[in-house]
């Protein structure tokens, strides 16, 4: 028989084209088949580890608002999420409380971000697959309580917030808050009044000043507020700006555009300061000097498209005489809503600022001193719609009245009380 007759033949046996055909699509549909088993497994996994980002949340939020203890909400959040599913192995979780990323940033509460590697079954048999990594996040914010008009943020210190005297304070439609955990950490003494919403401590709360509230008693061992420009600093090249000098108008008046002010001796405002424009005046102590005084005719007046007046270095605003003031805060840019601010690194933290606002005088913004007292003598007929005062320790020593029913304009940071109860929002 010819090679091409046995060719022929071979070619039309069809004997054993079955199996052929499974050889080669039985590779195919196990691959196939490991794919969708994997694939169902990781959403699987995934819904998994967004519960477990979820509850640990919840955990985070509710431990602070009964502990007021950061660390000891974290670790609640840490345990939850394990009970939950997280892995500590080929995994890792972030904490942030309060919130300090994403669209609800500022906001008391907690965001957790879950990183999860997932594990490979059947479709391990193809080596060059990728692992999967599954990264979830949960953000759970806090029932907000009362509005705060004035909060002080030293952590252990007696009297962080203190009325003497004879002092008439009026909070309308805002409450007072300290951070302090000590013992007579909201001191209310002398024999003045006070009517706000509410009056909070961390601490204990010592009463001996007349109140009216419409929350009822002063709270003791409240939760802590958290402090909304805890982010704020000056400029990052604020040393190479160059320092800069106010025009001498006559009479003791003065005028400044935005920049740095660099002085030997200080200024004292005497007659009339206008600040011209918009924008950021830096006061500067760097050469031993930079305190700007206003005495009893002086008077600080700026544009209604806002300032924000920084101090560091040890330069300090006081008037103690009682010079007019009116001034309004940047409602935008990296300073919205701060009318003053004393650098947290460089501010003498035994220096007392003192502000008398007196009748007219217009604080339309934050007045923030994180690691100084301030203390205000306000005025009973304080012109404003927006003022918040956050200072370490706050000391209300005259007739004072503030408000904080008109804020949007004014672009200032939400600052309240912890209310009770959490909502998961992301």
């Amino acid at each position: 028989m010819s090679n091409m007759s046995l060719f022929k033949r071979w070619k039309a046996d069809q004997n054993g084209s079955t199996a052929m055909v499974y050889a080669i699509i039985l590779p195919v549909l196990i691959g196939m088949g490991a794919l969708a088993i994997d694939a169902g497994h990781a959403q699987q996994r995934n819904a998994r580890i967004q519960s477990s980002a979820d509850m640990a949340a919840m955990a985070v939020a509710l431990e602070y608002q009964m502990t007021s203890d950061r660390d000891k909400a974290k670790l609640a959040g840490r345990g939850d999420a394990i009970e939950n599913g997280y892995v500590v192995a080929g995994g890792s979780i972030e904490i942030e409380t309060p919130i300090l990323t994403g669209p609800f940033a500022g906001n008391e509460g907690a965001l957790v971000r879950i990183t999860q590697k997932q594990d490979r079954y059947l479709s391990s048999i193809f080596p060059s697959q990728k692992d999967l990594v599954h990264t979830v996040e949960a953000t759970v914010v806090s029932a907000a309580g009362q509005p705060v008009c004035a909060l002080a943020l030293h952590p252990t210190n007696t009297a962080a917030i203190e009325i003497t005297g004879s002092a008439d304070i009026e909070m309308e439609g805002c409450a007072m808050h300290t951070n302090s955990t000590a013992a007579e950490a909201f001191s209310l003494g002398g024999a003045g009044v006070v009517t706000a919403d509410c009056i909070s401590a961390s601490g204990t709360v010592t009463e001996s000043t007349a109140h009216s509230l419409a929350c009822g008693d002063p709270e003791s061992n409240a939760p802590k507020v958290t402090d909304p420009y805890a982010d704020v600093d000056v400029p990052a090249n604020v040393l190479g700006m160059a320092c800069k000098d106010p025009v001498y108008t006559g009479q003791g008046a003065m005028e400044m555009s935005p920049g740095r002010y660099c002085p030997s001796k200080g200024y004292g405002v005497n007659g009339r300061l206008d600040l011209l424009s918009k924008g950021v005046y830096i006061f500067d102590g760097i050469n031993g000097g930079g305190s700007m005084f206003v005495k009893a005719k002086g008077s600080i007046y700026g544009p209604p498209e806002g300032v924000t007046l920084i101090f560091m270095n040890g330069a300090r605003l006081e008037n103690t005489n009682g010079g007019v003031m009116e001034l309004y805060a940047q409602p935008d840019g990296p300073y919205a809503g701060i009318l003053m601010y004393a650098d947290r690194h460089t501010s003498d933290p035994n220096t007392v600022v003192r502000i008398n606002g007196n009748q007219g005088a217009r604080f339309e913004g934050a007045l923030y001193f994180p690691t100084q007292k301030l203390d205000f003598r306000g005025g009973a007929d304080l012109n404003s719609d927006c003022t918040q005062i956050i200072a370490s320790q706050i000391e209300f020593s005259g007739n004072s009245a503030l408000t904080n029913n008109d804020c949007g304009p004014r672009g200032t940071r939400s600052i309240s009380t912890s209310g009770e109860g959490v909502k998961l929002v992301n």
